[in-house]
């Protein structure tokens, strides 16, 4: 059955929170009140981060081209309130064993953007150093013949630079 395709094709580089093996961090884990992560102590005033991810994966995606005329208009090119919003494809999560059997998407809530890159594989930008943190995932079905048995085949991600208030996912 065939459920569309992605028009305009970049890639992200995105790793998924491991919250198991965050919350095995010795001296570091998560706060049992608000489930935030707890700093590890290493000498420095502010301690050394213990979110842990999984391996990196390159997903296909299509890049919703108001991020970039938004920071346009700012001095610096970039400003904090900025929201990023990528477009995947179902096949392609679903390819790349993103997708539970249960239908379940495996990107959540704290998930982390590195990269941003051509189909080629070339670096268009890189957030390594201030990486874009997931914030909402949500299926569409945009295109589509329902009357055919399929109900979605796009999964929005928003993403933000911040990743403060995510708290742990279960």
């Amino acid at each position: 059955m065939y459920r569309g395709r992605l028009i305009q094709r970049a890639a992200i580089v995105l790793e998924r929170l491991d919250t198991e093996a965050t919350s095995l961090v010795v001296g570091g884990g998560y706060d049992d009140r608000f489930g935030e992560t707890i700093p590890v102590a290493d000498g420095s005033q502010f301690g050394d981060d213990s979110v842990r991810f999984h391996d990196p994966d390159v997903i296909p995606c299509q890049v919703d081209r108001g991020i970039w005329g938004r920071e346009e208009m700012t001095g610096g090119g970039e400003h904090v309130d900025t929201e990023a919003i990528f477009t995947l494809h179902l096949n392609d999560l679903e390819r790349l064993g993103l997708v539970l059997p249960s239908g379940e998407v495996r990107i959540g809530l704290g998930d982390k953007i590195s990269e941003l890159r051509r189909p080629s594989g070339t670096l268009i930008i890189s957030w390594a150093d201030s990486p874009l943190y997931v914030t909402q995932v949500e299926d569409a079905g945009m295109g589509i013949d329902s009357a055919a048995g399929a109900t979605r085949n796009l999964v929005f991600v928003h993403a933000k630079p911040d990743r403060k208030g995510q708290g742990r996912r279960t």
